[in-house]
């Protein structure tokens, strides 16, 4: 089953590119540290992706050193980043990331 996921992500990944306008939000893992993935659910204002670097072409593609990594895309362009220090787990919560996203569209000043 797991075989299938990757394959499946890796037939997406290949045919992915970030879009060039708007805020992408994307989770990259590995299938080895799944119980230190980060719930990026109730993000808004963003599209959210999920990539394994299981496949090194995903790796090298996010400039990945350690997972779980976060990044945040605006137009294609990297804006901010989170990665884990030698546990593997991020202290970053999906509201931590939706404040830097209500910075970068405005939503925090309502």
């Amino acid at each position: 089953m797991n075989r299938l996921l990757l394959t499946l992500a890796v037939i997406l990944f290949c045919s992915f590119k970030i879009p060039s306008k708007g805020l992408v939000v994307i989770h990259y893992n590995a299938s080895f540290n799944t119980t230190n993935s980060v719930s990026l659910t109730g993000i808004s204002d963003a599209k959210v992706l999920s990539l394994w670097i299981d496949d090194p072409d995903v790796k090298e593609f996010g400039k990945i050193k350690s997972v779980p990594t976060i990044v945040l895309y605006k137009n294609g362009k990297e804006i901010d980043r989170w990665e884990p220090g030698l546990s593997l787990t991020l202290s970053v919560t999906h509201k931590d990331i939706q404040e830097v996203i209500d910075e970068l569209t405005g939503a925090n000043k309502f």
